[in-house]
């Protein structure tokens, strides 16, 4: 179990309705005392690697380094510390009013050209030289409607606009069921009808191609020595979690304790590797589970080479009248697409034997 490594995500994967999943606390403990390389990967906006390493103490009881954890609240602070002397005007800072803002964003305002949006008097920047508008938030903001006009109007003359993602809605809880609320996604959605040209910029899972390398070297920090097909990224969206596996070629697994499941009809549905109920019924020894599918996508991927060259062959000697044969390749084509394999962990309940 020691030639993989894992790549977790936090909500509706080891936390639900700001409960813990059954069986994620079990899990990380299993990766720490058998010194099994991890990281955590979260698209919050509110939370600095730091404050999701107390939160999943207290959750969870288990220690979480923060070089362990990723958050888009990071990302994007790295980014504005990194590039902020390329702009010449302002760059604005905000997040939701109540969250003591401060916290999140405390350590980018010692930086010259780096001020909040709104200040403590409640009121908002009037100047005319600002370059870009950061905001750190999970989809809430107390002054919702005004945030989207001043930026909007300021979209227009454009000034660049940051999010930490692009999530259009959140779960939460509701009389002990799912209820979904706005993610930043929609803030963005709304600009972007109000502005076509405005220029948006953000920083989760889905946009983390240039940041492999940070989480591999968090890996090998762990003694980590395989490559990124022996990661697998462990989530339950298909456009962030799975998104991110997909792109940076790891195995993936969707859980469906959150928001997604397996057949909800999205396009990703057949190119993932496997699904399971929740975090409780992924095998830890897993990786051996992960190297026999390996072998077979490669069996799966040379077969399908084969019969398209021949069946592209044949085509080529048709008349026009006949060419129907290449709707006949792309049936084939996607027939021979495995669909993820479901995974549930032994031994079973004894119930479930009788």
């Amino acid at each position: 179990i020691s030639d993989c490594a894992w790549c977790l995500d936090i909500d509706g994967t080891l936390v639900r309705f700001e409960e813990p999943i059954e069986g994620a606390s079990a899990f990380l403990k299993f990766l720490i005392v058998h010194n099994i390389p991890y990281v955590i990967v979260s698209n919050t906006g509110q939370k600095d690697a730091g404050q999701v390493s107390l939160y999943l103490k207290k959750l969870l009881d288990v220690e979480v380094p923060a070089n362990h954890i990723f958050t888009a609240c990071d990302q994007m602070k790295m980014h504005i510390r990194q590039n902020h002397e390329s702009y010449t005007g302002k760059i604005l800072v905000h997040a939701p009013s109540g969250l003591n803002s401060d916290t999140v964003y405390a350590d980018l305002l010692f930086l010259k050209n780096v001020i909040p949006m709104v200040n403590s008097e409640s009121n908002y920047y009037e100047g005319d030289d600002v370059s870009c508008i950061c905001i750190f938030f999970d989809g809430f903001l107390s002054d919702f409607h005004q945030c989207i006009t001043y930026v909007a109007n300021h979209a227009v003359n454009g000034v660049m606009l940051f999010v930490t993602s692009k999530d259009s809605s959140l779960v939460k809880s509701r009389n002990g069921s799912k209820w979904l609320q706005p993610g930043p996604g929609v803030f963005v959605s709304c600009i972007q009808e109000m502005v076509p040209s405005a220029k948006i910029e953000s920083f989760g899972k889905e946009k983390w191609a240039l940041q492999l390398d940070r989480i591999m070297e968090s890996l090998k920090e762990q003694h980590f020595e395989g490559s990124k097909e022996q990661i697998i990224v462990i989530g339950d969206k298909y456009d962030t979690d799975m998104t991110l596996g997909l792109k940076q070629g790891t195995k993936t697994i969707l859980v469906e304790s959150g928001c997604d499941s397996e057949r909800n009809g999205h396009t990703l549905q057949r190119r993932i590797d496997m699904v399971a109920d929740s975090i409780k019924d992924i095998p830890l020894e897993l990786s051996y589970c992960m190297r026999d599918l390996h072998i077979s996508n490669q069996v799966i991927k040379f077969l399908k080479t084969r019969m398209m060259f021949c069946l592209d062959s044949v085509s080529s000697h048709l008349s026009s009248s006949t060419q129907n044969i290449l709707g006949v390749i792309d049936m084939m084509n996607e027939k021979m697409t495995s669909p993820p394999r479901r995974i549930k962990s032994l031994p079973a309940r004894l119930d479930d034997l009788s």
